[in-house]
């Protein structure tokens, strides 16, 4: 399955466009500019980013990360949120009830149902024997954003990079090449 779409989260929109395949995950997120590229295989996680994530999060020594795929925790603060169940959870975890009814629409050339809550935030559904979710429309104003479902039964084939390294083994190596 695919997600791609925008989100607000602690005021800074993400745009997001990931991959799932079971408890991997692959793909980037971008915010403020900066796109960090994401793979989560199993209980490990990858990313590549630019200078400017790396300093943001760890500091200017930690700069020399850039464009390396660099192993972490699958747990970490960047990839832990990026799981088909943290996803889950947020759609389940809102402060605007459900508006009354369900409106029949189509959606990319599929039946769907649309649930509406009182904030004008919207679930739209397959109408199909399996109601997968399609889009998520969040109109609230601490998370304003749109995320597309698609791909469902699509196999990602999601692997862990070539060539990765802990932060510790990048600098290392930074050091000795320098």
């Amino acid at each position: 399955m695919d997600i791609k779409g925008t989100v607000t989260e602690q005021g800074q929109q993400q745009k997001l466009d990931l991959r799932f395949q079971g408890n991997n995950t692959s793909g980037t997120e971008t915010s403020g500019g900066i796109v960090v590229n994401i793979v989560k295989v199993g209980s490990k996680g990858y990313i590549k980013a630019p200078a400017a994530f790396w300093a943001k999060i760890a500091g200017s020594k930690a700069a020399g990360l850039a464009g390396k795929w660099i192993e972490s925790s699958g747990s970490s603060a960047v990839l832990g949120s990026l799981t088909l169940q943290s996803i889950a959870a947020g759609l389940n975890s809102t402060d605007s009830p459900l508006g009354p009814g369900i409106k029949k629409t189509s959606l990319n050339g599929k039946k769907a149902l649309v649930l509406t809550q009182k904030d004008g935030s919207t679930l739209t559904v397959a109408d199909a024997t399996s109601p997968v979710p399609l889009q998520i429309v969040d109109k609230a104003a601490a998370s304003k954003g749109e995320l597309d479902f698609t791909n469902y039964g699509t196999d990602q084939q999601i692997t862990a990079p070539k060539g990765a390294m802990t932060a510790a083994a990048a600098l290392k190596n930074q050091k000795t090449t320098a």
